[in-house]
């Protein structure tokens, strides 16, 4: 979708936000008071609007119409993902801790959205592979803060991961298939935390030879 300059799009503004939340943790020894302030400050708007264009079935509005002051009645599957995601991380470090209740509701009804009701339709749904990768790594976090119906979100990643493995055939595809690599290393997480010996040496093998391919192909890389 093209964008006007009269349109914001939700997952840029939840991109933009998880960028935020990185540097607020990774630089957290450098950053000054200030500095530190002025992030917030703008996580604090941005996490306003994406509230702002939440909607009733869980999800969030695509885009927002500025001179209409109008969100979109429509969803995005990679938006939702990351959405969900900043969410589970704006909670868990950056102290936005009103957020849990929200992901207690939100996260199990996009889990079973994009997991069983997506594939009743179709079994190799587009709307997964959107979701999927994004949404492993915000039931990671989900499960590592021990939160509401941790173990049942910890089901939904690792039958996520084991979908883009299996029906989505990750490793077949060609082209830049990154964004598996995400997903799986979210799954390793649960199978980690879960002590799954067996799922944790089938994630690793599979993210490792995604991993080989890739760099085989990266211009000036070790193995070009």
């Amino acid at each position: 979708m093209s964008l006007g300059e009269d349109e914001i799009s939700t997952g840029t503004v939840a991109l933009l936000s998880l960028a935020i939340v990185e540097m607020c943790r990774g630089q957290k020894d450098y950053l000054t008071t200030a500095g530190r302030g002025l992030y917030e400050s703008w996580l604090d708007t941005y996490l306003q609007y994406l509230q702002h264009v939440e909607l009733e079935d869980g999800s969030w509005g695509k885009r927002y119409v500025v001179s209409l002051n109008q969100r979109d009645a429509t969803s995005s599957a990679y938006y939702d993902g990351e959405t969900l995601l900043l969410y589970c991380k704006a909670a868990r470090y950056m102290n936005r801790t009103e957020l849990i209740p929200k992901l207690e509701k939100i996260a199990p009804r996009l889990a079973r959205r994009y997991t069983v009701e997506a594939w009743a339709e179709d079994p190799a749904s587009d709307d997964t592979k959107g979701f999927a990768h994004w949404g492993c790594m915000a039931f990671a976090e989900y499960v590592e803060a021990d939160w509401a119906g941790a173990e049942v979100l910890g089901d939904a990643a690792m039958a996520l991961a084991w979908w883009l493995i299996h029906e989505h055939v990750v490793e077949a595809r060609r082209g830049n298939t990154a964004y598996a690599i995400e997903g799986l290393m979210g799954a390793y997480r649960v199978a980690r935390r879960r002590g799954d010996e067996a799922a944790m040496q089938s994630l690793r093998g599979v993210t490792e030879r995604i991993l080989v391919r890739l760099i085989r192909c990266q211009v000036g890389g070790p193995l070009q």
